[in-house]
């Protein structure tokens, strides 16, 4: 949490357990639980990370420029609408 946005670190499913909604339950769970204490979430994936960041576009996070002097990642956030 910094200056009204969510910083989100390492979310991660096991392999194994992919594709069963459990990465959009973690997602909407850390939501809820923010949603009221800030204005924004951002997050990022890796270049090669494409279902990843397919996940996350489909959960309303759009694409962010890449923040001056960081790692050639991609970046995504989703503002808190109300």
């Amino acid at each position: 949490m910094a200056g009204g946005t969510c910083h989100v670190g390492r979310l991660a499913v096991a392999p194994d357990l992919q594709g069963r909604g459990i990465g959009s339950r973690l997602v909407a769970a850390l939501e809820d639980r923010y949603a009221d204490e800030v204005v924004r979430f951002e997050l990022f994936t890796g270049p090669r990370s494409e279902p990843n960041a397919r996940l996350y576009r489909r959960l309303g996070y759009v694409d962010m420029p890449t923040p001056e002097g960081r790692h050639p990642l991609v970046y995504l956030e989703k503002r808190v609408s109300g």
